[in-house]
């Protein structure tokens, strides 16, 4: 007695109802045309332009907070040393730079201390001597445009002034690109001598 095997519907050589060895499991392998590449490619570099541009802006702003907190520190120096000086000082005395202009302060302190405030490039420079030996050059970069000294006149008050501009600000990012903002103006007063008041 012969027992016949159905073949299975899932055999992949069974027979169907379209014939004989027809394959129900075919393998198909699919990959990527040129097309969709460039276009993988094009948007990966879209991302990476829009990436650096941000990282770019972040950097300037990064500098430029930098630069503004280093610059009100050293008008913060700047303003405590000169009134400082001032008030140490017994006598004050402008000393003519180029084109006869006034552009160094001489402040003259007790043992035969000397102190001189000038300008040097884009900064405001204060030297300290005694007699002839060199005590100490400090300079305060706050990106000067403009300065000038005041002294007092014979019947004026004992005031001596620093006045300067100061060309470093906030700075806000503008379509990629940073612009200035208008220059800073900054004076600084006291009284010539104020610390020898209640000396005799």
């Amino acid at each position: 007695m012969r027992v016949h095997k159905k073949n299975s519907p899932l055999s992949p050589l069974g027979r169907g109802a379209w014939g004989e060895g027809v394959s129900i499991f075919r393998r198909c392998r699919r990959g990527f045309s040129l097309v969709e590449l460039l276009t993988v490619m094009a948007t990966m570099s879209v991302l990476l332009g829009l990436a650096v541009t941000t990282l770019t802006l972040l950097m300037r702003a990064g500098q430029s907070s930098t630069s503004a907190v280093t610059a009100s520190l050293a008008v913060s120096r700047l303003a405590h040393d000169f009134r400082s000086d001032v008030r140490a000082a017994s006598t004050a005395d402008l000393q003519a730079g180029n084109n006869d202009q006034p552009s160094r302060l001489r402040l003259s302190i007790a043992a035969g201390r000397v102190v001189i405030y000038e300008r040097r490039k884009a900064a405001i420079v204060r030297h300290e001597t005694s007699g002839e030996q060199s005590i100490r050059t400090e300079a305060y970069s706050v990106d000067v445009r403009d300065v000038s000294f005041g002294v007092p006149g014979e019947n004026a008050a004992r005031l001596v002034t620093l006045s300067l501009s100061s060309g470093l600000s906030d700075q806000a990012p503008t379509r990629g690109r940073f612009m200035s903002a208008a220059p800073r103006q900054f004076q600084f007063d006291a009284a010539l001598g104020a610390d020898h008041r209640f000396v005799r």
